[in-house]
């Protein structure tokens, strides 16, 4: 639980200094959605029985990738880009970010969507999982205003397509692509699941 509270606090202060600064420079993103589906559409027709479940579907998925890249182009502050738990340090009870090198415009919601998608564990409970996400959210609040569940259940669809994508465009191994995109849309099942009964 202190775990989460100080991501929010952590985050919530970046977001806050990040929001009306002049000295960055805006930086193309690397994993827009848009250019993985141009390189990976090809491919994902071979895989994507496979995944055919939930919000995922065939019958609907590019018309979730035009709206999922709406998210995508929204720009209220410069955000880290790659925030999972591979850019984390712990030092109890603190913890500091690192690796800025994707800093670039965009929605504070994806940020917070990579971090908790990167920190929850699937096997979590459900009771607990909302402890957390309650946790992180209303310390996240105290520094940064913008923050609504619904766009952090949009940008947590955004984050694991995202995701999805890039695996299927650099895995060379089709079983083992299978198995970790499969464990993605569990965990993006969950949360959203949890976020809607919850928060919403």
């Amino acid at each position: 639980m202190e775990t989460f509270k100080e991501l929010g606090r952590v985050l919530g202060i970046l977001h806050s200094k990040l929001k009306n600064n002049t000295d960055l420079i805006e930086q193309e993103d690397r994993f827009s959605l848009e250019d993985l589906w141009k390189q990976t559409k090809n491919k994902w027709k071979d895989v994507q029985k496979q995944f055919d479940c939930s919000t995922f579907t065939a019958s609907n998925f590019e018309e979730l990738i035009d709206e999922m890249a709406t998210y995508q182009n929204i720009k209220n502050t410069f955000i880290h880009g790659d925030l999972g738990k591979w850019n984390l340090l712990y030092n109890s009870p603190k913890v500091y970010i690192i690796d800025f090198g994707e800093v670039r415009k965009g929605d504070n919601h994806l940020d917070i969507a990579a971090i908790l998608t990167s920190m929850i564990s699937f096997d979590l409970s459900e009771e607990f999982t909302c402890k957390y996400l309650r946790a992180f959210h209303e310390e996240y609040k105290n520094y940064m205003e913008d923050s609504k569940w619904e766009k952090l259940q949009k940008n947590i669809q955004l984050w694991i397509l995202r995701g999805m994508l890039a695996l299927l465009l650099y895995s060379s191994n089709k079983p083992n692509f299978i198995e970790s995109v499969k464990k993605m849309i569990d965990l993006e099942l969950k949360l959203s699941n949890i976020i809607c009964e919850n928060f919403i």
